[in-house]
């Protein structure tokens, strides 16, 4: 690959957030210094060749970006000071749009512009829906479900689960024929594998193989526990801080999709009821957490957030509305205060909506997904 390919495959790859591969002499520092490396897979230097080489192809099978694992200690022993952290973090950006066939998730990465458009534009069209299709608005009393029937919030989580849907099995089945790559290079089953498999084969590798390997990826997530424990302690507040977004976002949208009869209600829940207790602790964790790392990016104070990208501040402060006007709406019912009460939840849909059909299927939500299915499927490649 000439120079001028190598130098034009790096420009576009800027935009994603990787600033200075170019600089990497592939020493392997961060190979032999990382304290976890019984844990991390340490960066791999034939990512740094392809990078430097303008081998775009290799770049795009290569599931190097989701195996790395972040660790403080990877800038600082770098004679170069490169931050291999944000260069394989700008990858995994990379490789998400490569996944996605609409060119949605390249604008979004690539463009200041567009991620405030589209949410702009989805939050206007939920306004719209609800100025149009909303029930009676009571004022003697808040009256919720009648402002906003459970048809029509029904129909408005349905809309998202299919196109969340839709978009997500497309680009995770793209993610897969990319990890897994030609089912020719697999060896072919002898004769007794034959007829015990028979038609039971995906990309050339056994279907019993997924399973067992399944199994094994999901008892491996208990050695992650590890990470309370790392050094220094800042690491083990980002292990917590992490836990409690991820799990209080999950709680919050299982609630609101599935459990929506018992999630919003005009009666309010007694304070110490199961469903009351699990909206606080979403909210606090989500608050708690993402506030931790709003402030920690814009002091730079620790090493995995000294470098951000634009996309990182969008995805955060849509979390953070999210669970705030959550906080309001409630703090509204009350105090009994009908109108504010409307008002609020109509604002507040307005950015769950696109935090939820932009995020997930297109940007840093959907790369939170990617991460452990790429692992996965690379321990039945190695497995086959």
């Amino acid at each position: 690959m000439s120079d001028p390919d190598a130098h034009a495959l790096l420009s576009i790859l800027q935009a994603f957030g990787v600033k200075d591969a170019a600089s990497c002499l592939d020493c392997e520092n961060d190979h032999a210094e990382c304290p976890l490396k019984a844990v991390f897979t340490p960066a791999n230097p034939d990512m740094t060749r392809d990078l430097q080489g303008g081998l775009e192809d290799n770049i795009k099978k290569n599931p190097e970006p989701w195996l790395f694992r972040h660790d403080p200690n990877h800038g600082n022993v770098c004679p170069r000071g490169v931050d291999i952290d944000a260069v394989m973090t700008g990858l995994r950006r990379y490789q998400t749009a490569l996944y996605d066939q609409t060119g949605i998730s390249q604008w979004f990465y690539t463009s200041k512009i567009f991620p405030f458009m589209a949410i702009l534009f989805i939050a206007f069209l939920v306004g719209l829906s609800f100025y149009t299709w909303h029930g009676p608005m009571l004022t003697d009393k808040v009256a919720l479900t009648v402002f906003a029937p459970y048809t029509l919030v029904k129909t408005f989580n349905l809309i998202i689960l299919i196109v969340l849907g839709i978009f997500l099995s497309g680009n995770l089945f793209r993610l897969f024929r990319s990890v897994m790559g030609d089912p020719g290079q697999y060896p072919e089953l002898s004769f007794t594998e034959k007829q015990r498999f028979p038609n039971r084969l995906i990309n050339g590798i056994p279907l019993p193989v997924y399973m067992n390997e399944l199994k094994a990826f999901m008892g491996d997530f208990l050695p992650w526990v590890k990470l309370k424990s790392c050094k220094p302690p800042f690491q083990r507040q980002q292990y917590w801080v992490h836990l409690l977004i991820i799990t209080g976002f999950t709680v919050i949208f299982v609630m609101a999709m599935a459990g929506l009869q018992w999630f919003q209600r005009d009666v309010i829940y007694a304070l110490w009821h199961p469903i009351r207790l699990l909206g606080y602790y979403s909210t606090f964790a989500i608050l708690y957490g993402v506030t931790y790392i709003l402030i920690a990016r814009l002091n730079k104070s620790r090493p995995a957030y000294q470098h951000t990208h634009f996309t990182d501040w969008v995805s955060l402060i849509l979390l953070w509305l999210t669970a705030f006007t959550g906080i309001l709406i409630h703090v509204a019912r009350l105090l009994e205060l009908p109108l504010t009460t409307y008002y609020l939840y109509v604002i507040h849909l307005m950015i769950v909506a696109p935090l939820l059909l932009l995020e997930i299927p297109f940007a840093n939500g959907a790369m939170q997904l990617y991460r452990p299915v790429v692992v996965y499927l690379e321990r039945v490649k190695r497995r086959s």
